[in-house]
């Protein structure tokens, strides 16, 4: 359903999980927003950034992340 949200045990789980590569990372960053926590989305962007630091989709989705988080000033970095 349009408003299934998970719990915060399974976002935790979510974020414990081992990931590799930048495509792993930037779905679970994906989810981990759409769960409501940018703040560990914020890592798993950042990962993918030093791997990639032109990747426009990772800048973006991380700017938004910290727009989320009200740290505006990074976001506009």
């Amino acid at each position: 359903p349009d408003t299934y949200r998970p719990e915060q045990r399974d976002v935790e789980a979510l974020a414990k999980l081992a990931v590799s590569g930048k495509d792993e990372r930037l779905n679970r960053a994906d989810k981990l927003l759409d769960s409501g926590r940018p703040d560990l989305a914020i890592a798993d962007l950042d990962a993918v950034l030093k791997e990639e630091p032109g990747n426009a989709y990772a800048l973006a989705h991380r700017g938004l992340a910290k727009v989320w988080l009200r740290r505006k000033e990074e976001a506009e970095a």
